[in-house]
């Protein structure tokens, strides 16, 4: 077991102060949280030292100075990719050798920095962002009631096996047993489906045939099948789709006009704002778990998923969120939100 940290000096000060209000050292560790051990070490110090704090320890002193340091903050600051073998190119032209596992350790340690895979989000000019605010600060005064008279729909594409990245533990010399092993195949069985959804749960769900896109023909016969029915029964009266070429053809804005279908005006690049990209997330983990080996399978379990393994409250709690995915971006100015 490692050393356990010493306690503050602010604990030990509220240690003596119990003391000397004779409280008894086991009333002291209730109080404080801490052992008898510990508050009986506090009292002694103080009355033998007449401090609250350690003294400062001897130990191996620091490879790199504080100015070393912030050099290394100022690189990852600029440049957040750098990696520590980069920085310790950096410092050897400074006449600093240092390993990179110490690089790692002071970013981590004296600046709070960690190094994380980054998230991949969709390019944003300014134009876009302006576009995200506009809409937005457009409708940031929409409470909840008011998002769940939206039907929200997307297409996806949804394949045999998921994306999600896997780690493994492994003995020495295992690499390629088959347990210790993701499978793959050459052309996975994947399906693209178009779906909606509500505060209510799930709406219509609709294959694509396979080998196609979606186009402004097809879109408009999913409209005239799917959406008055999934509109009435989800009780939304305003439908929204993203900017898609298919979305924006003139046949689909000819028929949403004649339908009078009150549209939402949707910014584009701005998946963080639709919650149905959320549901897509949770649909493909739920398929994969299925292991379908073939494109029926895919499809029955990609029905199955849809229909009894997504909760209404799990999409209620999606709605509810837009509020909070519009002041995000409010407050990023445009940019990105962690949606």
């Amino acid at each position: 077991m490692g050393k356990k940290p010493s306690l503050s000096s602010e604990k030990r000060a509220q240690i003596v102060t119990l003391s000397n209000l004779n409280f008894s050292v086991r009333e002291i560790a209730r109080k404080v949280k801490v052992s008898k051990t510990a508050v009986h070490n506090a009292i002694t110090k103080y009355q033998n030292e007449g401090i609250f704090t350690d003294r400062k320890r001897s130990g191996r002193p620091k490879v790199t100075s504080r100015r070393e340091d912030r050099f290394m903050h100022k690189v990852v600051t600029r440049s957040p990719m750098s990696s520590s073998k980069k920085i310790q190119a950096n410092l050897i032209d400074t006449g600093t050798l240092v390993s990179t596992k110490t690089i790692q350790r002071r970013l981590s340690l004296e600046f709070g920095l960690k190094s994380c895979k980054p998230a991949r989000k969709p390019r944003l000019t300014e134009a876009m962002k302006k576009k995200r605010l506009d809409f937005a600060k457009r409708h940031a005064d929409w409470n909840t009631e008011m998002w769940k008279r939206v039907l929200f729909s997307d297409e996806s594409s949804v394949s045999q096996f998921s994306v999600r990245k896997y780690r493994v533990w492994r003995p020495a010399g295992a690499r390629h047993e088959e347990k210790y092993t993701v499978p793959t195949v050459k052309h996975p069985p994947s399906q693209m489906v178009w779906g909606a959804m509500s505060s209510m749960g799930t709406a219509g769900l609709y294959f694509l045939p396979p080998g196609t896109t979606m186009n402004g023909e097809r879109y408009v016969n999913l409209l005239k099948s799917k959406l008055d029915i999934h509109m009435k029964v989800h009780n939304c009266q305003i439908f929204m789709h993203d900017g898609a070429p298919c979305h924006r053809s003139k046949v689909v804005k000819k028929f949403l006009e004649q339908k009078k279908i009150q549209m939402l005006e949707w910014p584009g690049n701005s998946p963080d704002l639709n919650p149905i990209e959320n549901l897509w997330c949770v649909m493909k983990n739920k398929v994969s778990k299925k292991h379908p080996t073939s494109l029926s399978a895919l499809q029955l379990a990609i029905k199955e998923v849809w229909v009894k393994e997504i909760s209404s409250d799990y999409c209620c709690k999606l709605i509810e969120s837009m509020p909070r995915r519009l002041q995000e971006v409010i407050k990023n100015k445009g940019g990105h939100t962690k949606y």
